[in-house]
């Protein structure tokens, strides 16, 4: 397997540090290069990703958009983008990747089933379409690579870096995409629907289409490529009859006019319905929220395990002037322990002082509360237990400038085990037990200047399954 698990922050930071240093964040495809995903696929995906010569074959766009390739080919096309916010630095971008594959044939049985479960899949779209587009999007902040965004057709999920299986080097998230559906996910991991007691849920399982909702299509690793990329804005802007990508791909006559007809360049002919710059995610992904969609009753919860939820997908430093914070990286726990109960939190939108934090723990942390001055009180988990506030005794400015945050498990499953918090006086707040595995280990964080811990994220239910920090200047 080429992926491995982010355990170690001060390894990512250094990384982050050193791709910072030398790189030109001026040159979009140096920054597209640097960030693009891995990509893993199954051998038996029905229809696979395109590498867009194929219009050799077809001899048109418009037959392209409905061509169902057959096998695996390492120089598929990856679609790329990179937007900035008016006014903010230049190494704070979003890119956007896209990948074609033309049909989705999805469930070819579709003609096949009973008439009730092919109107429960025609009503959600799932018996396939043609002109099949998925996107994945990158967040850099300041220079690293914050969190990722996951397109799942009916919906779609962000993730921390902390909750991103990484390439053995650490430097690019591997992505997987779907058998059927070719939606893109941040892990193998499939949602098991099969004690859903929705509608939908029930009539799937009865005839063996339990993968069809959100977090359930099968998906593996037999394939796994970088692709070829391809800079969107350089081939609507290419010259003559020839465009040279990032990899030093040539194309040109047909091949060219797939391109631009693909991607929805002025005046391209065989134009696709369904072209790249028309996706918000090209147009302005700064305007996206965290998590879209996802229906809780019908297997789809695809929302709750996110550390940004349905509000705006809010990462940059630059969209809040007034109380920057940064996400750190290391969180434990695990963001789908139980997609039955339970809901995400973030506390990253508070931009007043914190003033207390309250932490009830036993075998593991019970629940965590932070409290900001203006009388706000985010509760996580079950309340109660020992509180350490950010004023010393003499009711001087105190902070947590020191935390680590270690994971337990219960019931085969992981979840937040331990925290420990100390102030720039050194006093401290510790409660709970830690167990450790080669991916699932303590994070420590020692906070410089004047930046100290601001807040929490992750998911909880009558317990923390996952719990992430947010630090910021006082």
């Amino acid at each position: 397997m080429q992926y491995i698990h982010q355990a170690s922050v001060a390894l990512c930071l250094a990384l982050a540090s050193t791709q910072a240093a030398a790189t030109d964040w001026t040159n979009d495809r140096e920054v597209t290069q640097l960030f693009r995903p891995q990509y893993n696929f199954r051998k038996d995906t029905i229809c696979h990703a395109l590498s867009m010569k194929e219009i050799a074959t077809t001899g048109t766009p418009d037959s392209l958009k409905a061509y169902c390739r057959g096998s695996y080919t390492s120089d598929f096309a990856v679609f790329a983008s990179v937007k900035r916010l008016d006014g903010a630095t230049k190494n704070t971008a979003r890119v956007s990747y896209f990948l074609a594959f033309g049909d989705e044939k999805a469930i070819a049985s579709y003609s096949s089933l009973p008439s009730e479960v092919q109107s429960i899949v025609k009503l959600l779209g799932l018996q396939g379409h043609d002109q099949d587009v998925e996107n994945e999007i990158v967040d850099i902040v300041n220079g690293t690579f914050t969190s990722m965004r996951f397109n799942v057709h009916t919906g779609a999920y962000s993730r921390p870096r902390s909750l991103l299986e990484t390439t053995t080097d650490n430097a690019h998230a591997n992505v997987y995409l779907g058998k059927y559906f070719h939606a893109s996910y941040h892990t193998t991991d499939r949602y098991d629907i099969s004690n859903s007691k929705s509608a939908t849920a029930i009539a799937l399982n009865a005839v063996g289409l339990g993968y069809i909702p959100n977090l359930s299509d099968y998906r593996g690793s037999d394939h796994v490529g970088f692709g070829k990329l391809i800079m969107i804005d350089e081939v609507c802007a290419a010259s003559g009859d020839s465009y040279v990508s990032p990899d030093k791909v040539t194309y040109t006559g047909a091949h060219l006019t797939g391109l631009k007809a693909l991607i929805g360049c002025t005046g391209a002919t065989g134009m696709w319905t369904n072209n790249i710059t028309k996706k918000e995610m090209y147009t302005k992904p700064y305007s996206l929220v965290g998590c879209e969609a996802g229906n809780t009753s019908g297997g789809d919860s695809i929302c709750w395990p996110s550390a940004f939820g349905t509000d705006s997908w809010d990462t940059s430093t630059w969209s809040n002037s007034s109380s920057t914070r940064t996400l750190f990286y290391g969180a434990v726990g695990e963001a789908d322990v139980d997609e039955a109960r339970g809901s995400f939190f973030s506390d990253f939108d508070v931009s007043t002082k914190p003033s207390a934090i309250e932490l009830k723990s036993g075998e593991r942390i019970d629940g965590i509360t932070m409290k900001y001055d203006g009388n706000i009180t985010r509760k996580h988990g079950s309340s109660g237990g020992s509180s350490l506030s950010y004023y010393d005794s003499k009711g001087k400015w105190d902070p947590v400038v020191k935390f680590t945050l270690c994971p337990a498990s219960k019931s085969h499953k992981w979840r937040a085990g331990r925290a420990e918090f100390t102030t720039r006086s050194g006093r401290t707040l510790k409660g709970g037990k830690s167990e450790a595995s080669s991916s699932h280990k303590c994070v420590t964080q020692s906070l410089t200047g004047t930046n100290v811990l601001r807040g929490f994220y992750g998911r909880s239910g009558g317990e923390v399954d996952l719990l992430g920090a947010f630090t910021g200047p006082e």
